[in-house]
């Protein structure tokens, strides 16, 4: 999905150079002037000679040149591609969590006296949708939380996506228990009740 991403960006911004190399090449400003006829030679028409283009670096330091914020663009300016790689960037990785962790917080989290119990709508487990387009290559919303390769809750251990549905072990943290789930788009599971639900 990236790619193709890419390959539709690529394209725009070819196309907008394509667009604008007339621009770049021609000056808007290049005059024609005509050559002063002498007295005594007649009126003969002479052909201006033309204009030498100008660079680009020329046109910015004669500052009448071209101005790119006067065009409108096909591809994302400077400062929306930065905020498109911030979001990339965001994302993060999550890997699932290990059998030493999940060890070492069940030991520590014995003391079910301490713990708070979560909220009735928190003990669902609920999958919106997915978008599958390889086993590599997919999106899911879990707990209206968007999860992909690259960002796994910490909760979800073996994960497997399909394209309709997904299969996974989850750690509760309020019973230090495993439970396996198998869900399909717009399903839920009751963590309490151990009962399947529609979305």
């Amino acid at each position: 999905m990236i790619n193709a991403f890419r390959i539709v960006v690529f394209r725009m911004f070819v196309c907008a150079a394509l667009l604008t190399l007339p621009l770049l090449v021609f000056s808007p400003d290049a005059q024609v002037q005509a050559q002063p006829v002498q007295p005594g030679q007649g009126a003969q028409i002479q052909s201006p000679a033309p204009a030498a283009p100008l660079s680009v670096q020329e046109q910015q330091r004669q500052g009448d040149g071209f101005n790119p914020n006067d065009y409108d663009s096909l591809v994302f300016t400077h400062w929306e591609h930065i905020a498109i790689e911030d979001a990339r960037r965001s994302r993060g990785k999550t890997r699932s969590v290990s059998e030493a962790e999940l060890i070492r917080d069940i030991n520590k989290r014995d003391d079910r006296s301490e713990k708070i119990k979560p909220a009735p709508e928190e003990r669902e487990i609920r999958l919106s949708g997915i978008v599958y387009h390889s086993a590599k290559d997919w999106t899911l919303w879990l707990n209206e939380q968007r999860v992909t390769p690259e960002a796994i809750p910490e909760e979800v251990m073996d994960l497997k996506v399909y394209k309709t549905y997904i299969e996974f072990r989850w750690f509760d943290d309020w019973t230090n228990q495993i439970f396996p789930i198998r869900l399909r788009p717009h399903q839920r599971f009751n963590i309490d009740t151990r009962i399947f639900l529609p979305g």
